[in-house]
């Protein structure tokens, strides 16, 4: 059974293995793997300064905490500490914890529990049961008093175990404790604070119990430190829970009761006698019910109940199997998530979490039915006998005579009845509504049984005969009747009114007529039946070595014989086999239809048959190529056949399905302990014994085999067998032998003999004496075949007593060799380009085929059908043609080393992310042994509208001179917007505006018109005297740019310079390091007195020159694009 297993998470207490501690210091801290440290430091101390006390006592090491094989369901003994040192409010709350503990559990799932409870000494306050009435009392039952006595409670808990024997129900111990040992035994010890004898009785205890299998599980109550580490010694760091008082008992209880059931469903059976759900003193367990739990098949147990079953958090559903003669009047299920619901047998909709701990609960009632009739009636057509004569058995039970008007009437349950009478040899038997019979509540079934005396006859032989002819030509009568030799004489016709044939028949069928090329054949089978269906014929055979099969006419079947002592045909056929091509099939008086179905008639009058009648098959062997097969040769050679109903089997040789000869070998005596040796030998097959692994499958044989089988008295009995199989040779052929081989745990000796043809192959041994489960080895052998057939043997020679060598997985095949055989390397290659596109866009898929194995491919096709979302255009290749329709791209041959190539142009369409996969395989008849290259795809992505994020660019124009400023993203081409006066009156801007992608670089040119200059004054974002500046969008940017008329006249001058001393933004310094400036009079400016430097000044006089810095008199913006140019 598949019952909930222990893991990780529990799970920390359950699968883990004990894990070592560091090393601690002087701190008197004592952990599972440094007690001899601490002790030995102890000792020391003790001997260097206090000289007169005894030598302290040897460290007791912490045995391995044991993992439980399954972790709900269980035997546990809780042990609660009430000593002394509990208070009256914290005992109350331990009790009300454990209370819930049990109450979580029970009646939940089938666990049963002890209770024992310590101070001085320890009591046992429950035995184990799963009575919830006793265990709450023995919980409340204990009052505070006395001391700590750790060993005593482990021994006397240990003590009530085990009421459930087998490895379904483990056994666990849940120790609570909040102080240390000071007591051991019978009230040893110094009863305070902490005493070291004490503890290491308790680990002493502790190590018992862990050794014989039973996990303990503690919890310290408010404990830290030393206390810690004592209590995890009792258990191991991975079965301690950390409880910070007695307040936080029941959560821990609790968590520890999930761990354990959390997440499993457990059936409970209940018979209610009177029908009344709420009355429960006429309640009892079903014992013996079968449900279908989650998918699981279970049975409950004497208590009624089923295991446990672990099931992954979801949804579920159990099923009962109502038993005959009960009515489910009830079913309910609790402690699930959503509990579901019944419909007919059966409560669906359970939902299960990882917390949940579900028990479901069945009622039944035992029921009343009507009970049916069963009529077996007999019907003598033939013969004096009386109807008491027959007897007959019901479903197998003992044999009833039956009444002397030939009808037995039975009250019967309702179900299903086989009536089979006793055979007597003297008549025939038919029945008629007999087998499997379901009768129903109050229904009435018949069933009869025919019977005919079955005549003697003469003394009649009947002799089926086997011929194998070199050619169809020296057959008589054979099918092909353009092969027809009929000059041997003995088709003459005669006139013969009871030939059956009409007016003209041929003799007899007699050997003489076989002609002297033919020989008898050996081996051979023949079916005889009473129709021409063939549907329920006997098979004769075999013949012997002259191809002679004779049966005596009360020897024949039982239908066959009836048949021809009334009168009737008895159909024969031969049994054809591969090789041999059928010719003719003569039986008696044959009507040469050719075919291979004919009968023999004789009459009723037995007095008037001949004493010998023949059936002659002939066949003609055929000349067959030998096909070298590499197909399995041995029938059954993994044991899986037959299956039993135990956990092994002993079948005797000649077991329909065993498919191989058994026999006792020469170590195996005829008596043993005053029992007879069985004969035929026995094959012993096992499955899932002690948990034992095949090496494939479910089963495997254990050659030295038992007399007496399953549940048997006898033990080590003599019983090694030759186990064999004869297989069908080529004379030379090489054939390969494999095999698994392993020892049988436990025993030291397991030696087995191969054997080819009587010819010992090699001798295989192992030793088990260290195993706990099978260990299987492989082995592997070349055998040479013989002509016709090969006989192959496993002989088990080690010592005869019931105990040897396993064998699985036996194989055995004809090696091959492969015929010269041309290749090819047919390799696709896909791509699309573009790889990324907007939604209406194309892509070209591109295909290549190549061959790179050393031979021809031809017929090379490929699969390329397009997916939904790409939309076929059209198509290109450098050879065959494609068919969009139906995705084939005929290639035709593809020479070594030659390719092609198909481009597929598609419109793609779908929504932004979707990936438009297609995939395209190449085949051809050629082969190719690596396929792995002959498939290929190609992805194309949809995209949206290219997005970056955007920063402002705003260049304006300042100064009453004119000029552009283009504007120049990257690489790309300057672009010069409106730079007339109407175009700026129309677009009435103050600026231009325009937006960059994050981190492009612009470059920005001043450009002034004829009457106009550039004086050498970027301002904002840009700085310097250069015309040409750049700015990089890595956020909103804002630059100025002046421009000044020329001056004409006397008077002031404006000066504008075209660089820096610095090289302006861009521009080299010239040699020197000299910038030249313009200057323009001043008079032409025409403008009002320049405010320089925030004060208000006049003019110099005419034709001086001076360098202004000038407040902006004038803006001109306009919006920027991608490249721009700005006029004035």
């Amino acid at each position: 059974m598949n019952y909930r297993h222990s893991q990780a998470l529990i799970k920390r207490h359950f699968k883990k293995p004990p894990q070592k501690q560091k090393k601690a210091g002087l701190s008197g801290i004592i952990r599972k793997n440094n007690f001899a440290v601490a002790f030995a430091v102890f000792a020391l101390v003790t001997q260097l300064f206090f000289p007169a006390l005894p030598k302290a006592m040897a460290v007791v090491e912490p045995a391995p905490n044991p993992e439980l094989g399954q972790a709900c369901g269980l035997d546990i003994a809780l042990v609660m500490d009430s000593s002394g040192s509990i208070d009256s409010t914290e005992l109350s709350q331990m009790k009300s914890a454990f209370g819930d503990f049990v109450d979580a559990l029970l009646p939940a799932t089938p666990t049963l529990f002890s209770v024992t409870h310590f101070g001085n000494t320890a009591t046992v306050l429950q035995t184990f049961t799963s009575d919830l009435s006793l265990i709450d009392t023995a919980i409340n039952s204990p009052a505070s008093s006395g001391s700590t006595n750790w060993q005593d409670a482990l021994a006397k808990a240990h003590g009530t175990f085990d009421p459930r024997s087998g490895s379904n129900h483990p056994n666990l111990i849940v120790f609570s404790s909040d102080g240390e040992p000071n007591k051991y035994g019978a009230d040893h010890g110094p009863g305070a604070g902490f005493d070291d004898f004490s503890f290491e009785q308790a680990v002493t205890q502790a190590n018992t119990i862990k050794n014989s299998g039973t996990r303990i599980i503690t919890l310290g109550i408010g404990l830290t430190g030393n206390g810690t580490d004592h209590l995890k010694a009792i258990s191991s760091d991975d079965a301690y829970y950390n409880v910070a008082d007695f307040g936080a008992l029941a959560a821990s209880l609790e968590q520890l009761a999930t761990d354990l059931c959390g997440g499993t469903i457990t059936v409970t059976k209940i018979i209610d006698a009177d029908g009344d759900l709420n009355t429960t003193e006429d309640q009892a367990p079903g014992a013996g019910w079968s449900f279908t739990i989650a998918g699981n098949a279970d049975t409950t147990d004497d208590d009624g109940k089923s295991a446990a079953w672990e099931v992954d958090p979801g949804t579920y559903e159990v099923t009962e199997t109502i038993s005959q003669n009960h009515s489910l009047i009830g079913a309910s299920c609790s402690g699930a998530t959503d509990n579901g619901s019944l419909s007919g047998n059966t409560i669906s909709g359970i939902e299960i979490s990882e917390q949940d701990i579900v028990s479901c609960i069945f009622y039944n009632q035992e029921t009343e039915e009507e009970p049916g009739t069963l009529i077996v009636k007999k019907e003598i057509v033939s013969g004096d006998a009386d109807y008491e004569d027959f007897s007959f058995s019901i479903n197998g039970e003992d044999p009833i005579n039956f009444e002397e008007d030939g009808e037995n009437e039975f009250s019967v349950e309702a179900g299903l009845y086989t009536v089979v009478e006793t055979a007597d040899e003297d008549y025939s038997t038919v029945y008629s509504n007999c087998e499997n019979v379901l009768v129903e509540a109050g229904e009435t079934k018949t069933c009869t049984i025919t019977n005919r005396l079955i005549p003697q006859g003469p003394d009649a032989t009947f002799h089926f005969i086997k011929q194998i002819c070199p050619s169809y030509g020296d057959v008589e009568g054979n099918k092909d009747a353009d092969k027809i030799d009929a000059t041997g004489g003995h088709y003459s016709e005669f006139s013969n009114a009871d030939g059956g044939f009409g007016s003209s028949t041929v003799l007899p069928v007699h050997p003489d007529e076989i002609d002297e090329d033919c020989a008898g054949a050996r081996e051979w089978y023949f079916n005889v039946d009473d129709n021409s269906g063939m549907g329920s014929a006997t098979t004769l055979g075999p013949t012997d070595g002259d191809g002679q099969l004779s049966v005596p006419f009360s020897s024949l079947p039982e239908n066959a014989k009836t048949a021809l002592s009334s009168g009737r045909q008895m159909w024969v056929e031969e049994v054809q086999q591969d090789g041999y091509g059928f010719a003719a099939l003569r039986c008696y008086r044959d009507a040469l239809n050719g075919d291979n179905l004919e009968y023999i008639t004789l009459g009723e009058n037995t007095d008037n048959w001949p004493s010998d009648v023949y059936c002659i098959a002939y066949n003609v062997e055929e000349e067959t190529p030998d096909i070298c097969e590499e197909t399995e040769l041995l029938a059954n050679r993994g044991f899986e056949f037959p299956t039993g109903s135990n956990s092994w089997d002993i079948y005797p040789n000649g077991t329909s399905g065993l498919g191989w000869g058994v026999t006792w070998t020469e170590l195996v005596g005829v008596l043993y302990n005053n029992v007879g040796r069985p004969d035929p030998a026995n094959l012993e097959l096992h499955r899932g014994v002690f948990g034992w692994l095949p090496s494939e499958g479910d089963q495997y044989t254990e050659l030295d085999s038992d007399w007496d089988g399953f549940g048997g008295d006898l033990v080590g009995e003599p019983a090694n067998v030759i186990i064999s199989q004869e297989v069908p040779t080529v004379l030379g052929g090489e054939y390969h032998l494999t095999f698994d081989h392993s020892p049988r745990p436990g025993v030291t000796v397991n030696k087995t003999e191969i054997y080819w043809n009587g010819t010992l192959v090699d001798t295989v041994s192992a030793d088990g004496t260290s195993k706990n489960n099978t260990d299987w080895t492989s082995y592997s052998y070349s055998l040479t075949g013989a002509d016709g057939t090969s006989v192959l043997e496993f002989k088990e020679i080690d010592i005869a007593n019931s105990y040897g060598s396993f064998l699985d997985n036996v194989s055995l095949k004809r090696v091959c060799e492969e015929e010269p055989q041309e290749y090819a390397d047919l390799r696709l290659i896909k791509s699309a380009d573009p790889e990324s596109v907007q939604s209406g866009e194309q892509s070209v898929f591109t295909i290549t085929v190549v061959n790179g194995g050393a031979d021809a491919a031809v017929n090379v096709v490929v699969n390329d059908l397009l997916p939904v979302g790409a939309s076929f255009v059209s198509s290109t290749s450098t050879k065959g043609s494609y068919n969009d329709g139906t995705g084939e791209w005929n290639i035709g041959s593809l020479a070594s080393g030659e390719s092609a190539t198909l481009e597929i142009t598609v419109t793609i369409t779908g929504e932004i992310k979707d990936e438009i996969v297609n995939a395209a395989i190449v085949t051809s008849d050629t082969p190719d042994p690596d396929s792995g290259n002959n498939e290929d795809s190609a992805l194309v992505y949809i995209v949206g509208p290219e997005v970056c994020e955007e920063f402002t660019l705003t260049v304006t124009k300042t100064g009453e001179g004119n000029g552009t400023v283009t504007g120049q993203e990257g690489e790309g081409q300057e672009e010069t917007y409106c730079d007339t006066d109407e175009c700026r009156e129309e677009n009435e801007k103050t600026a231009f505006e325009r937006t960059y992608c994050a981190d492009t670089v612009v470059t920005l040119t001043a450009n002034p018109d004829e009457n106009s200059n550039f004086d050498g004054s970027w301002s904002g974002d840009c700085s310097g005297t250069n015309p040409v500046c750049q700015v990089t969008m890595d956020g909103d940017k804002s630059v100025n740019a002046h421009f000044a008329l020329n001056s004409s006249g006397g008077g002031s001058s404006v000066t504008t310079f075209g660089g820096s001393s610095s090289g302006g933004s861009g521009i080299p310094t010239p040699p020197g390091g000299q910038v030249n400036g313009t200057t323009t009079p001043a008079s032409s400016l025409q403008m009002p007195a320049p405010q320089i430097l925030g004060e208000t000044t006049e003019l110099p006089r005419t034709g001086q020159s001076v360098a202004l810095m000038l407040l902006i008199f004038a803006s001109f913006a306009a919006v920027l694009d991608r490249k721009f140019k700005l006029v004035n």
